[in-house]
């Protein structure tokens, strides 16, 4: 769908700057709106074609993977997927509903899935053109609503550009793949930050952690220090205690023999 900005006095109409090109942006997000509105309208008869192919499966998207031997990277809602699906599938489940007319859109689909995914659409309006038609179709084979919707950004492609007739300027819708690129990116730079802001955070718990194991082994050291000079202090007095009883153990024998030596003295003067 396609906005068209105004102004006051002419509804519909904006004055016209120079006159410039459709660019390149505009052709992606009117293939990849119609990507997804093709994704929509084909869901509903995908998902019976395929259920009613692999009844016997319990998961036919997850069946289907394994048949086209590629890894479950994609969403049975994704465009590619549906398309791969309906060209490996094509005989059993979808020739009779789509007929043989539209076989070759789907290849045609396919490559275009895959350079609007790389941003190499080709320049030329003509290529959108085609495969919005192609689209279109695919959905009104299967009366999807979303084929009147695509037919809509199919003329929108064709409408005067800026400058073409003075006065009209066409504003497309946001493609939304994009929309949601962006919103993607915008969490993951939202979460880088938040786990750099973790990482300073442990950081600055670590130094603290540093630091004060630092502080703890030199309180250790102090601690031991004064522990070896307490024991040599120890020692030097136990070493003390020994000397000065030792040194009264003389006294007290000296003392005993003085006492002894005077009682003799005086027996002998009594004896005589």
């Amino acid at each position: 769908m396609m906005k068209v900005m105004s102004d006051h006095n002419h509804p519909g109409r904006v004055p016209s700057p120079p006159s410039t090109p459709l660019p390149d942006a505009v052709h992606h997000g009117h293939l990849g709106r119609a990507f997804q509105l093709m994704a929509w309208g084909l869901g509903h008869h995908i998902d019976q074609a395929m259920s009613t192919y692999l009844a016997d499966e319990i998961d036919w998207a997850a069946a289907a993977f394994d048949r086209m031997g590629r890894k479950d990277d994609l969403q049975a809602s994704d465009p590619l997927f549906q398309l791969l699906v309906i060209r490996r599938f094509w005989g059993p489940a979808f020739k009779d509903s789509l007929g043989d007319d539209l076989r070759p859109a789907i290849e045609q689909l396919i490559e275009a899935r895959n350079l609007w995914a790389h941003f190499s659409l080709p320049a030329e309006v003509g290529y959108v053109d085609r495969n919005l038609g192609l689209i279109a179709d695919l959905l009104a084979k299967v009366d999807a609503p979303e084929a009147a919707e695509v037919r809509a950004l199919r003329a929108a492609l064709h409408q005067p550009t800026v400058g073409d007739t003075g006065d009209v300027r066409l504003i497309p819708e946001p493609d939304p793949d994009t929309t949601d690129l962006a919103d993607q990116l915008e969490e993951t730079e939202a979460a880088f930050a938040s786990l750099q802001d973790r990482i300073n955070a442990l950081g600055a718990e670590l130094e603290k952690a540093r630091a004060h194991r630092e502080s703890s082994t030199a309180e250790l050291g102090r601690a031991t220090q004064e522990i070896a000079e307490l024991e040599q202090s120890s020692a030097d007095l136990e070493e003390r205690i020994v000397a000065h009883r030792d040194g009264r153990m003389m006294l007290i024998s000296l003392f005993v023999a003085v006492l002894i030596g005077m009682a003799l003295v005086i027996v002998l003067i009594s004896a005589s």
